[in-house]
């Protein structure tokens, strides 16, 4: 389920029997606070956590970090003739190349977390007027915007599309399932903090208060 369509549902629905929201990038966790849905919930031992990873009124608390990246198919982009002589994509702009037409895929920054965070990440280095642009240019060049940033990971693994934007860690877990992907940071790439928050007004069970705590164990390590 994509940032987005998670936002929805959990906003939406007075019941979702759901009590942790286990991942997902920071900006959901506020949009929950926010509307209310979360009660305060600070894992064990998680003044060790940076100030800057956790929410300060302690509705949420981060998880893991992860940068956006431009992963690349190796298998498809030396397999065609247009992209094999091409040295890979580094920067956002080197995917508004001709060569590149209707061959990459971005999230929709309108459904998707991971197409949000691009889109903001930019707007905050380099202005909103540049920003749009910029995204409009590569939605002009993608053969389609998927709805969520594992889909793109998904359909880059498949070889379906030469090259997408989308989380690190998405392109990381069909890599290390075997898959030639190729992943680069590229300057000024955003960042998500993956957290985890509590639902208010549902009955939390002693066994997934465990599970959490310990999630939140594991992953603190990674911040750390």
């Amino acid at each position: 389920m994509s940032g987005g369509e998670a936002s929805y549902h959990l906003l939406s629905m007075n019941k979702t029997g759901i009590d942790v929201v286990l991942g997902g990038p920071a900006d959901l966790h506020e949009q929950l606070k926010n509307g209310g849905k979360l009660i305060r919930y600070s894992p064990r031992s998680s003044d060790l956590i940076p100030d800057k990873y956790k929410d300060r009124q302690g509705y949420w608390t981060g998880m893991y970090m992860g940068p956006l990246a431009i992963g690349v198919n190796e298998q498809v982009w030396k397999q065609d003739p247009q992209l094999a002589d091409l040295p890979l994509p580094e920067r956002y702009e080197d995917l508004l190349r001709p060569e590149l037409k209707g061959k990459i895929e971005i999230p929709d920054p309108e459904t998707s977390g991971t197409g949000y965070t691009l889109l903001a990440s930019l707007a905050q280095e380099r202005g909103e007027d540049q920003a749009t642009a910029l995204v409009h240019a590569l939605k002009q060049q993608c053969a389609s915007t998927t709805f969520s940033g594992i889909s793109s990971a998904q359909r880059l693994a498949q070889g379906e599309v030469a090259a997408v934007v989308s989380f690190m860690g998405d392109q990381l877990r069909f890599r290390n399932s075997g898959y030639a992907i190729q992943s680069v940071v590229p300057p000024q790439a955003g960042w998500e903090i993956g957290a985890v928050s509590i639902l208010k007004g549902e009955i939390i069970k002693q066994r997934q208060r465990s599970l959490q705590i310990s999630s939140c164990h594991v992953a603190r390590r990674r911040i750390i």
